[in-house]
């Protein structure tokens, strides 16, 4: 009995013992995760603090290149402010310019402006007849016009013909570019081309700076335009198949140069007395664009 006694009381102590073992082993987890937990936490403080410091820095670079982008962007895209009408003519007449060709223009003297390139052309309005300010200018004239039109012009001299004009028209804005011929183009446009009130606004917002840097033939083209020849020899119907000829091999040298037929021809030849017409031809716009005098109407 004795020695059962003995033995449940060391039992019990290593029961009590082990008891104590697994809750200082608790605690000593608890503590331990208490630490880990602690570390994670400050590990993860200063992580978001680094991530805050270079997203602060981020942004800042973005705000600095949307500054530096933008302006740029107003310093290449301000919008010149338009002078008041009580503005001396030249600024004004400047303004139009600069809007019209996108460049920058001056004024010299006399009617006469400036590129920046130092291309001199002359620019007319109608100021001493109305109040509404409508400006004319020679420029696209002196870069794309007279060119075109002197080719011409020195092929058909230069093939045996005579006291030869050339003029070019288009299908709209005939005051502004080229010439208005008396054709259906110009009829049907008549209101446009005569009303001031339209020709004023017109003149205002027209924008014909992508025509300015094109070669003659792709101008030609894209805007579109007619050729308009008279020619006053000293001819006879005997000359009209000679005068013909001619005339072929203008088409075929402005078909050779990429030139194409988009709004038609009209070439009249006058007789020796400069009145009367010996020979009249007008030829219509073409499918493939080509210049044939063939398909002419002739009279």
């Amino acid at each position: 009995m004795e020695e059962e006694k003995e033995t449940l009381k060391e039992l019990t102590e290593q029961i009590n013992k082990n008891e104590i073992d697994r809750k200082l082993k608790e605690q000593e987890d608890a503590r331990i995760k208490a630490i880990n937990e602690a570390n994670k936490k400050e590990i993860e403080k200063k992580d978001n603090q680094g991530q805050n410091k270079y997203l602060i820095i981020l942004v800042i670079i973005i705000l600095l290149a949307l500054a530096i982008v933008g302006g740029l962007y107003l310093h290449f895209n301000k919008k010149e402010e338009a002078p008041s009408t009580d503005s001396p003519l030249e600024e004004r007449i400047v303004y139009v310019l600069n809007k019209r060709y996108g460049d920058e223009f001056k004024f010299i003297e006399n009617g006469v402006y400036e590129d920046s390139k130092g291309t001199k052309f002359a620019v007319t309005t109608n100021e001493k007849t109305t109040s509404k300010l409508i400006v004319y200018d020679e420029y696209l004239d002196i870069l794309q016009i007279d060119k075109i039109s002197s080719k011409i012009s020195n092929i058909l001299t230069t093939n045996g013909l005579n006291n030869v004009a050339v003029t070019l028209s288009g299908e709209k804005d005939c005051r502004f570019v080229g010439v208005c011929a008396s054709d259906q183009y110009y009829y049907d446009t008549y209101k446009d081309n005569t009303d001031e009130t339209l020709l004023e606004k017109r003149s205002n917002e027209l924008d014909l700076s992508k025509y300015v840097s094109m070669s003659n033939n792709t101008f030609f083209n894209e805007y579109g335009l007619k050729i308009n020849i008279t020619i006053k020899g000293e001819y006879e119907t005997s000359d009209i198949s000679t005068i013909k000829n001619v005339i072929s091999e203008l088409f075929r040298e402005l078909n050779e140069s990429g030139y194409q037929n988009n709004l038609g021809y009209d070439i009249v030849v006058k007789a020796k007395n400069n009145i009367e017409d010996i020979l009249v031809l007008e030829g219509d716009k073409t499918s493939d664009k080509t210049f044939d005098l063939y398909l002419a109407k002739e009279s």
